[in-house]
């Protein structure tokens, strides 16, 4: 099975399910993924076999999806307990800076859509409204774009000093 983001950074997700679901033999499971509203109805249109919401935040709920569109029987599945997933903290602050990188280059208005849509993905996971509507309102050509740059900086700063990071920890 193949998992395809569909905010590639070099690319657009769609093509590449595309391309995927035209190779020979054909992949059994196609999944698309986004945080875009949009996503699910792009990635089906594009040959995927199903779609995953972003963010996932539940291990069953991943599972399921994947298991929804295997072939043959579906194994039995366990139940109890489902704990929440929880970003990576270091995956997490390398993401942010890497945001941080991008945002203090004045981005095209390819990289600016794709800073945007990345952002508003991560500002989900964390369950940061603040940082979401400020992603999501970041548009080029808007005369308060650069105001608005400016805002979402700070909030990814505010945000990368709340994540641990790798000698946060406090040894006892």
């Amino acid at each position: 099975m193949v998992l395809v983001d569909l905010g590639l950074p070099d690319g657009r997700g769609e093509d590449l399910i595309r391309d995927l679901a035209r190779a020979a033999p054909r992949y059994p499971v196609i999944l698309g993924t986004s945080g875009d509203s949009g996503g699910q109805a792009a990635a089906l249109a594009a040959g995927a076999s199903g779609f995953l919401e972003k963010p996932v935040e539940s291990l069953a709920a991943f599972q399921a999806a994947i298991l929804e569109h295997l072939p043959g029987p579906q194994p039995v599945q366990r139940h109890g307990d489902d704990p929440a997933l929880i970003p990576d903290p270091l995956a997490l602050r390398d993401d942010l800076a890497l945001a941080a990188r991008l945002l203090a280059e004045p981005p095209d208005l390819g990289g600016q859509k794709y800073l945007a849509g990345f952002l508003t993905g991560l500002a989900r996971s964390l369950h940061d409204p603040a940082l979401e509507r400020a992603a999501s309102a970041v548009t080029a050509g808007s005369p308060t774009a650069q105001h608005r740059l400016a805002q979402l900086a700070g909030l990814i700063t505010q945000q990368i000093d709340r994540t641990p990071g790798p000698f946060s920890q406090r040894r006892g």
